[in-house]
């Protein structure tokens, strides 16, 4: 290396010192990210929240008659009934015990009916009818503990494809 006015012994010195300079800034940076990232990873790792405590839930489900004509609809979108459940969405916790109260005040006969890894078929027969209308309410109480998260469809098997929902176990 060539400096004005020094001496290939002095020019050497400053080129070590530049190459010093550039090393410990270098060394700098590289320290800098990584207590950063540490420091990030610590944050992130202390402020994680457990999982939920598994819970007993109480769910009431009733089988609905939406009181249409049913029959005037056609094509792609024709209606085979004009029943649906009071709602299409269940969301529980992995580990939580569930517990269905399901209701049947209608005029017609009601499943309620999983696939696995929750299977089961609970049917009800119908309730008050206008020739009938002290015939009792029917119910039954189902239990599902939920072991395996996803989504799981529930259904009617006396009226597909409208009477149906979701069972979401988060987790």
């Amino acid at each position: 290396m060539f400096i004005a006015g020094c001496s290939p012994l002095e020019a050497m010195a400053v080129a070590s010192r530049t190459t010093s300079a550039r090393t410990l800034i270098l060394a700098a940076i590289i320290i800098a990210a990584s207590v950063g990232s540490a420091t990030g990873f610590a944050a992130n790792y202390l402020t994680r929240t457990a999982p939920p405590s598994p819970e007993n839930r109480v769910f009431y489900l009733f089988a609905r008659d939406l009181s249409f004509n049913f029959s005037l609809t056609s094509g792609g979108n024709q209606l085979t009934s004009d029943y649906a459940y009071s709602t299409n969405y269940i969301i529980i916790n992995k580990g939580d015990t569930l517990v269905i109260h399901f209701y049947n005040p209608t005029d017609e006969r009601h499943s309620f009916t999983m696939k696995a890894p929750y299977e089961g078929n609970y049917t009800l027969s119908e309730g008050p009818t206008d020739q009938a209308p002290t015939s009792p309410i029917h119910d039954v109480t189902i239990t599902i503990n939920a072991s395996q998260a996803g989504t799981f469809q529930f259904y009617c098997i006396f009226h597909p494809p409208q009477m149906r929902g979701s069972l979401i176990v988060q987790g």
